[in-house]
């Protein structure tokens, strides 16, 4: 089996420096390490050039920004007969390669399979609100986020963390008419949407482990959230997919005991200011 990564960045060298530096610690290396620079204007093109050393990288310049365009330049380029996605403020756990071989291994009627996202800057009380309310999304469209399932709806398909089979991924693109940009990105949900239409045998593994970096001040997770709900409009407007619409709530008690299990570690008043933060969060998305 051979897995390409596709990794799409934009003046984040710092970012992509650590998530580079995490594939290069698997216990398998990858086929090829294909990063798609957006038109960056910082050290980006050093850090890749530090790293071709040591891994396969195929690197490609795409100069329309967006990630749309940049994801779509690097499906466009993989061989590989996996096609994994990890973002450049991501780092992968040292198996999360051979957790994805292992699953398509497992699975072989599976086309698709998205992992286990979990917070690496977890002091940082707007990364943890951040990360928690990414936890309570899986936990509304993914069957027992605990065990290898199949996804519940396509709007959960995060390309942070997530792998194809090459013959799959090829028949899609990202649209670029989906709300895209730095904050509040729905290009995922859309793409994910169309796909699940497609074939429903896409799953959730939460062996496929890797670590993102959270919104790490209050006016980035704020700023994030509000255009994010501005987004989640759009994608209704313009591609009739409603990401507001009422989920079940039986799992609220799960989603609790998550978000005090994440905070524990918290000094009193950051762990107050946490709490504050989970009821104000979604009231900031409906005002986008």
């Amino acid at each position: 089996m051979k897995v390409s990564i596709i990794i799409i960045t934009r003046n984040r060298a710092v970012f992509l420096d650590r998530c580079l530096k995490s594939i290069t610690n698997q216990t398998v290396l990858p086929r090829e390490v294909i990063v798609v620079d957006n038109d960056s204007i910082d050290h980006t093109r050093s850090v890749i050039t530090k790293y071709q050393k040591i891994l396969p990288i195929q690197f490609t310049r795409e100069y329309r920004i967006g990630i749309p365009y940049a994801r779509n330049a690097g499906i466009m380029l993989a061989e590989g007969n996996i096609i994994a996605f990890l973002d450049d403020d991501c780092t992968a756990d040292t198996n999360w390669i051979s957790s994805i071989e292992k699953f398509f291994k497992t699975y072989p009627s599976a086309v698709g399979v998205i992992g286990n996202t979990l917070v690496a800057n977890n002091r940082l009380v707007p990364a943890l609100v951040e990360a928690a309310y990414n936890y309570r999304w899986i936990l509304m469209h993914v069957e027992n986020p605990k065990t290898v399932c199949q996804i519940l709806s396509g709007v959960v398909v995060d390309f942070k963390n997530a792998a194809f089979r090459l013959a799959f991924i090829k028949q899609f693109r990202f649209s670029s008419h989906a709300p895209h940009g730095d904050a509040g990105s729905n290009e995922d949900a859309e793409m994910g949407f169309r796909m699940f239409q497609k074939n429903q045998n896409i799953f959730y593994d939460p062996t496929i482990i890797t670590s993102h970096y959270y919104s790490a001040t209050l006016s980035r997770l704020l700023w994030r959230n509000f255009w994010g709900g501005y987004g989640d409009m759009l994608l209704l407007f313009q591609n009739r997919i409603n990401l507001k619409k009422n989920h079940p709530t039986q799992r609220q008690d799960i989603w609790i005991s998550f978000c005090r299990q994440v905070s524990k570690h918290l000094l009193p008043r950051q762990r107050l200011i946490f709490f504050l933060l989970i009821f104000i969060y979604p009231l900031i998305s409906r005002t986008g």
